[in-house]
């Protein structure tokens, strides 16, 4: 099949930002606040704030660091955000021709960006990284075509060593689609106990994938098999962010119940019986109002949380947790924008080049 890049040009916008280094940075994109921010990773303080005029749902990066890619939100048009990292200056735009939640994760190994969206698009869309452009897979079919499945792939997880994609469908039933990255191609659907799934993660060893989404429920799928072997039920309200360290038979989902966010310690030693290891409450102690929690992401020891809802308000916070304890121990928080939905993204650098996607798997 023959491939066509199109390649969208855009005017050059200067917002008068200091000129970055390779530094140890976290993006995150904030819906409502229009922006991205950027927070220093050993200290989680906001060191920059990228203004982009929409809603920005997901933010990631060329394999370099020097590229990063802001994504629309459901509010924010069709136009995915080129920006010069360093510099902090939009310097493209690549028109997607939708906007509904649209998250991006760079392929392991690749210069490859996919991007999944919650209702539009049956399919997945590829950007190169190297080039900021978007790959067309159907030059004979209008507009930007990506890879066909049955629903809308909106967040994903990959194998390590990018050969394949697993995204979790926005429709009813609860699946996950499994992807060919290699081929472009769509695999299979592997149906879950969950009305429907949110997030999605796959151990380094490409054997499991934990999924959230339904109530409190957190499913467990042997990827070998393609089958669900086990759904943990935490007992009250609902889960969404997950994340896997397999080499500590752990898994980690983000549980809201009565306005309390709380990070879920589940022991997978056995993936066929989940266990409940132990939990970390992610609420400020010093302040009052409800949390609500949506994402998580793993780099290392630590988990990065998103908490769109904090302290009664919408002013959204990134708490940071060790899970190299257990209990897992509330290191910092810092807060940042409104209504900022998904994972935090490390800025891949010269110091992690065998994490240069920033999710604690080696490249």
């Amino acid at each position: 099949m023959r491939f066509i890049i199109k390649i969208v040009l855009a005017t050059v916008v200067a917002f008068g930002h200091p000129t970055s280094t390779l530094a140890d940075e976290i993006w995150l994109g904030g819906n409502e606040s229009n922006s991205v921010g950027i927070f220093d990773e050993s200290t989680s303080a906001l060191i920059d704030e990228i203004p982009l005029g929409d809603g920005i749902e997901d933010v990631d990066f060329s394999a370099d660091g020097k590229t990063a890619f802001a994504t629309p939100a459901l509010s924010g048009g069709s136009l995915v955000k080129v920006i010069n990292a360093d510099t902090r200056q939009v310097t493209g735009n690549i028109d997607i021709g939708f906007s509904f939640d649209v998250q991006i994760e760079r392929r392991p190994n690749s210069s490859l960006l996919y991007l999944g969206n919650c209702g539009q698009r049956n399919e997945l869309l590829i950007i190169d990284g190297n080039t900021a452009t978007a790959t067309d897979l159907d030059p004979n079919t209008p507009g930007i075509q990506g890879i066909a499945v049955p629903n809308p792939p909106w967040k994903m997880a990959f194998t390590a060593d990018g050969h394949f994609a697993y995204a979790t469908q926005c429709a009813f039933p609860g699946a996950i689609l499994k992807i060919d990255l290699q081929q472009n191609t769509f695999v299979t659907a592997i149906p879950s106990q969950l009305s429907i799934v949110n997030s999605v993660a796959v151990s380094d060893d490409g054997t499991l994938a934990v999924v959230a989404g339904d109530d409190d429920r957190t499913g467990i799928i042997d990827l070998a098999t393609g089958a669900e072997v086990a759904v943990h039920l935490f007992g009250t309200g609902f889960n969404d962010g997950v994340a896997i360290d397999k080499a500590r038979q752990r898994a980690y989902v983000l549980n809201n119940t009565g306005g309390t966010a709380t990070v879920l310690v589940i022991d997978i030693s056995d993936p066929k019986n989940p266990t409940l290891s132990s939990t970390a409450v992610l609420n400020d102690p010093l302040k009052t109002g409800d949390y609500e929690g949506l994402s998580l992401r793993r780099i290392g020891n630590l988990l990065y949380a998103t908490l769109y809802l904090a302290a009664g308000t919408f002013n959204s916070e990134i708490v940071v947790v060790d899970v190299s304890v257990e209990p897992p121990q509330v290191l910092r928080r810092e807060a940042f924008g409104v209504d900022a939905f998904s994972e935090v993204v490390r800025r891949p650098t010269a110091a992690t080049p065998s994490d240069t996607d920033g999710d604690g798997i080696p490249d």
